[in-house]
């Protein structure tokens, strides 16, 4: 005869008795079962990290799984739906935009399995870079001729010129990044009135 079981979908060893017997005597055959194998929970959610402008926005997080899955975090400025989910799936992440004096501000998702399995995807956003904005020479002396100098402009951003003296004129009124401006001075006529 041929010894036919199911699969064992427990997580213990199982052991049965096949007894054999004739009308003058009896014998007995043991039968075991190995246990189902413990397949412990494992999570990969991907990309592992998100950076962010100071305008935020969204981002989405694929993850694989063999379990269910809670999305958790402490930061009140990301926002991720849905919360939890069975097995594979895509995460939405929104990030506010940064308000007020912050230069950087960082926290971490975490992804929880049903057997203490956390994956922590760590959220990084920074604030705009302050613009500073300098001009060499500072001071230029004409004499009563006019003439022209160059300006210096040494900046890391967009800038403007503004100015409301009529005998000033400027090459540019505007421009990104480290540029030159030509100064133009008419002739003061004051100087020659009697």
């Amino acid at each position: 005869e041929i010894l036919t079981a199911p699969a064992n979908d427990s997580e213990e060893l199982r052991s049965g008795e096949v007894r054999v017997t004739t009308k003058d005597n009896a014998t007995s055959l043991t039968v075991t079962q190995e246990a189902r194998p413990v397949i412990s929970d494992f999570i990969v959610v991907s990309p592992e990290a998100i950076e962010a402008d100071e305008n935020g926005g969204t981002f989405e997080l694929s993850v694989t799984s063999n379990c269910e899955c809670t999305v958790s975090h402490a930061a009140e400025w990301i926002h991720c739906n849905p919360a939890s989910g069975n097995e594979n799936g895509t995460v939405t992440v929104n990030i506010d935009p940064i308000e007020g004096d912050i230069s950087i501000r960082e926290a971490d998702i975490i992804f929880s399995g049903v057997e203490n399995t956390m994956v922590p995807i760590h959220v990084i956003q920074h604030a705009p870079e302050s613009v500073y904005i300098s001009v060499t020479p500072i001071m230029i002396p004409f004499d009563y001729t006019g003439g022209t100098e160059n300006v210096a402009v040494h900046c890391n951003g967009n800038w403007t010129v503004s100015y409301e003296a009529e005998w000033i004129t400027l090459s540019d009124l505007s421009g990104s990044g480290d540029a030159e401006i030509t100064v133009i001075v008419a002739e003061n006529p004051i100087a020659f009135e009697p």
